[in-house]
Formats: structure tokens, sequence, C-alpha cells
């Protein structure tokens, strides 16, 4: 059984995702919220029992072309592997909201690993269309880092780090850097614009970021990395269910040295054990670890604290309007 829900009566959704395996923040009513101009809807597929098998949420968006719209399902849907039913429903489910919203494609990009073929032809049997760049050119990164955190301290944590890594953080604490838990928005903006500034990428508004941790309430965290009583770093953090992830972060290129970031990191990592996290997400990277990357640098980085690297299979869309949809890759920025 099928049914549709909205932001307002979401709370039996968000609790079978949050204590699922394939547990995402964005498959809940909280990153609605966050996303506010954005329409967001819930689908959960129920057994006879009315025991909730799967849930899928979407972010719907109006495009200024003929009433058209996108429609689009971070990181979902929720289901256990190998239910392929469950799967289907969701899928016929989110089909007929596309085509209720008049969309012109429905889009997925689920946590599946790349050499997931059997899925991958699944999907395309199913009438999807796989795109697998390897850039931050999709809606979320492909490749990403993820560490594992099962029965490990925070000791646990720096030893098994690369010894240049644990190098930088005996830098950072002999320089006097300390990590605070903070609610200080303004500190934490004016790195991301000197980050933004110096590495020449386009920064999200503040009541963006101001929003992201109100709306997410205790799940996110703010920290902020301090020298000299001044903030040179700073990141936000989620915890959910088995997991936490890294979201995002901003340094003072002049204050690198003293290696703010490493330590951040140990804190937010340690923290998500505290909080009985398995794993920690550091999120994305573009391509492939190898030499010739010009990004390879990232990698490195996100390497250091024993991370593993991880390709998922991409974004799939389902088309429903072929033509709109090719002019739509032709010529806007939203692919």
């Amino acid at each position: 059984m099928i049914e549709f829900t909205e932001l307002v009566n979401a709370q039996e959704l968000d609790e079978f995702v949050k204590q699922h395996k394939k547990c995402h923040f964005m498959q809940t009513s909280l990153w609605g919220r966050v996303k506010n101009d954005w329409s967001w809807h819930g689908i959960i597929c129920r057994d006879t029992d009315r025991k909730i098998r799967g849930t899928m949420t979407l972010l719907s968006r109006k495009l200024k072309w003929k009433n058209t719209s996108i429609l689009y399902a971070p990181r979902g849907p929720i289901y256990d592997h190998g239910d392929q039913k469950t799967l289907l429903k969701l899928l016929e489910a989110a089909k007929e909201l596309a085509y209720r919203l008049n969309a012109v494609f429905l889009r997925l990009d689920p946590m599946v690993r790349e050499e997931d073929s059997a899925f991958i032809s699944w999907m395309k049997r199913e009438g999807f269309v796989c795109d697998q760049a390897d850039n931050y050119s999709l809606y979320q990164p492909r490749m990403c880092y993820l560490l594992d955190l099962h029965e490990k301290t925070p000791k646990d944590l720096e030893k098994s780090y690369h010894p240049s890594t644990r190098r930088h953080l005996r830098t950072a604490v002999k320089n006097g850097v300390r990590i605070e838990r903070s609610s200080d928005m303004d500190a934490f903006y004016a790195l991301m614009r000197k980050t933004a500034q110096h590495n020449g990428f386009s920064l999200r508004e503040y009541h963006y970021f101001k929003r992201f941790l109100d709306q997410m309430e205790e799940r996110a965290r703010l920290y902020l990395a301090w020298e000299n009583n001044r903030a040179i770093a700073g990141s936000i953090a989620v915890f959910m269910g088995d997991r936490a992830w890294y979201m995002y972060g901003a340094s003072d290129p002049e204050n690198r040295k003293s290696h703010p970031n490493e330590l951040l990191q140990w804190q937010m990592q340690s923290d998500a054990i505290l909080e009985g996290c398995r794993y920690f997400d550091m999120r994305g990277v573009e391509g492939y670890p190898v030499q010739g990357n010009p990004k390879l640098g990232l990698h490195q980085f996100k390497q250091g604290f024993s991370a593993q690297f991880v390709a998922y299979a991409g974004q799939f869309d389902y088309v429903c309007k072929p033509f709109i949809y090719r002019l739509l890759k032709l010529y806007a920025k939203i692919f």
C-alpha cells in the first residue's frame, strides 16, 4: 500500500528513516524544511500489516517554462537491500507524482555503489537513464570518502590516521588551536566568504546556513577552530541514525599552517563515535584517486584519516518530457 504524506505529518516516515541501515538525513522532512525554496513530498510503502517497508522523499521545483517542474529524491529511496517489490512500488508512486506535477524528469541518486551492475541494469530496464559524471555537476557528489567507526574510540581514530595527519594534529595542539561547539554563524560565514574567494566558488547565502542549523535542530552542529582568540576555521556536521556527515567547511587561508582542519575532523569524528554512529561520511571529491587528477590533494587529505574511497552509481533520471529534457541538458545550469 502506498501513501503520500506532507511535511506536517511526516513523523512516522522520519522515524523509519532514522532507524534504517540506509539512513540519510536528506530523506527526512528536516531536509525539506531546510530546502524551503522547493516543495517537499513523502511516499510511504506499507505491507498488509501496515508495517512500513520503504519510503522516499522528493523535492519539486517549478520551472519557468510551460508550467513544468523537476522532481528529485536526494539519496533515496530507503528500503531493505534486495526488496525489489518495495522499490518498484516506490518508483511507480514517484513516477505518478512526476506526471501529476508536470515534471520534465524524476531524478534519484541512491547510495548504491558503482560496481552494482545488477541494480544499474534493473533501473535502466525500468526506464531510467544513468549519469555517471565524476565531477561536481551531479546534484550529489558521486565520489565520496567513508570512515568506518565500528568499535573505535577517539584514541583509536588518531592511531589509525596517516603519520602526516597525526603530525598535523600535534602541530595544531602545539599552536594552541582549540575546537568549540558554537552558534556563531557570523564567524562561520566570514570564514566561508574567505574560502569561497580563495578557491573561486560561488557561496550560498547567509540565511541558508542559518536555516540549516535551525531546521536540523540537534542533528546539526557548528564547530569553530580558534587560535589566539580568532576563529580560523569552521565546519558543520550532521548526526542521524548510525551515520554522521561532514557537510560544510571553511578556513582562513592565512592560518592553514596551524592545521585547524585536521583537528576539526578529529573532533567531528570523535563526536560521531560518542553518538553511536557506525560511519562518518567525509562527503565529496572529484574523480578517482589517481595520478594526474588535479584534485588529488583533496583525496589525499581525506585518505589521511583512513577513510575509504567510495564511488556511487550516479544519478538516475526518468524522463517524462524528452524534448524539454534535452533542451535543459544543453542549456540549463541545473544539470
